[in-house]
């Protein structure tokens, strides 16, 4: 498996590497690969949340509002189908 520190070799900068890329050529890729996953599903769980709950509380109340004189029944199915047709745009 290839670290920063062999790359930088192979690229011929190996003599400029900083103190800082030491360090980081230490960090085990499995660390790395863990901490991005960690980092995108905080993002998506809070600086996503605010325009997701937007679009979809805005178009369901929309939709809700829309089909109030439909039999339960029918306004469910129909909001489902909207939501899974409006997924595959």
């Amino acid at each position: 498996m290839l670290g920063i520190k062999s790359l930088m070799e192979q690229a011929g900068q190996s003599g400029k590497s900083s103190s800082l890329m030491e360090v980081v050529s230490r960090v085990p890729g499995w660390l790395v690969l863990v901490l991005g996953l960690l980092a995108a599903v905080l993002a998506a769980c809070t600086v996503n949340l605010p325009f997701m709950l937007g679009e979809e509380l805005g178009w369901r109340g929309y939709l809700y509002q829309a089909t109030a004189e439909w039999p339960s029944l029918k306004r469910v199915l129909f909001t489902g189908m909207v939501g899974v047709c409006g997924m595959h745009r």
